[in-house]
């Protein structure tokens, strides 16, 4: 029997999704780091071009290194919400049909294979970020997937969108630097007294840790599928321990749903030296 689509029966956002109408607050707010995804290598994008190195780069003219663009989430579980999903902010989102990332959060090459300096190292928003979450949690993981699970402090800033919504409306947008977390601890300045802040546990389903080199199903299983797509565009997935382990699958598990991507994310994108959300 021919499938049969009942067009006046279609819901306004999709089957499941339903439009946020609540945003994080500003201000400091606790969240929890609830996913790492490794995304594979990427060229860097922005405005659907390619970036290259610019003077005085004795490489000025050539195309940037490909580097491992990182995926992570951080849901803000005490924060209200009206939708299917909590609210959430993420990096490395990505938008749109040329390549762009949304909050780009990357590992460069020289930082990967351990031959950049440090003096270089220690301006990357990858490092910057990570030596964040060690003092907020005055420890010394070396790699920022050790942290899923972890609450963080997080400084809220509104800005306002470019472009009008469909209702005339400009969108308001909830940004953070994750270079930028804190221990999740309140002093009060009349009293000095410390507080140490908490969440209840985690309210939606996330993969927790997908590892580009060490792919297993049961994590590849809960990736987005809008991420598995940019996933599968890396320079290097052909031949990677991703495809290998999918072209030897014969019934994997169900995709994870993809409704909770960032529908209503601004258009323009953001440079990557900001790493606003």
């Amino acid at each position: 029997m021919a499938v049969e689509v009942d067009i006046d029966g279609l819901g306004d956002g999709g089957e499941g999704y339903e439009k946020e109408t609540c945003i994080i607050p500003e201000g400091f707010q606790i969240a929890r780091l609830v996913s790492y995804i490794e995304m594979g290598h990427h060229l860097p994008v922005f405005n659907g071009v390619v970036q290259k190195y610019e003077p005085p780069s004795k490489k000025a003219g050539e195309i940037k290194d490909p580097e491992m663009m990182l995926h992570l989430v951080f849901e803000f579980t005490g924060c209200e919400y009206t939708g299917n999903y909590p609210l959430c902010l993420k990096t490395s989102n990505p938008f749109g049909t040329r390549g762009d990332l949304m909050n780009k959060l990357s590992i460069s090459k020289g930082l990967e294979e351990g031959w950049c300096s440090k003096s270089i190292a220690m301006k990357q928003n990858y490092v910057k970020t990570l030596l964040a979450m060690q003092a907020a949690t005055k420890t010394k993981h070396p790699s920022i997937a050790a942290y899923v699970g972890t609450v963080f402090g997080i400084t809220i800033k509104h800005s306002l969108g470019k472009k009008a919504d469909e209702d005339g409306n400009i969108p308001t947008y909830a940004n953070m630097k994750v270079n930028g977390i804190v221990a999740p601890v309140f002093k009060n300045p009349l009293t000095k007294e410390v507080t140490k802040l908490d969440l209840p546990d985690a309210i939606g389903t996330y993969c927790k840790c997908f590892d580009w080199n060490n792919p297993d199903m049961e994590s590849w299983g809960l990736v987005p599928k809008y991420i598995k797509d940019f996933i599968k565009t890396a320079i290097d997935y052909s031949g990677s321990p991703l495809e290998c382990m999918l072209l030897g699958m014969t019934e994997g598990p169900a995709e994870a749903d993809d409704s909770d991507m960032d529908t209503d994310a601004p258009a323009d994108p953001v440079p990557d030296d900001d790493i606003p959300f």
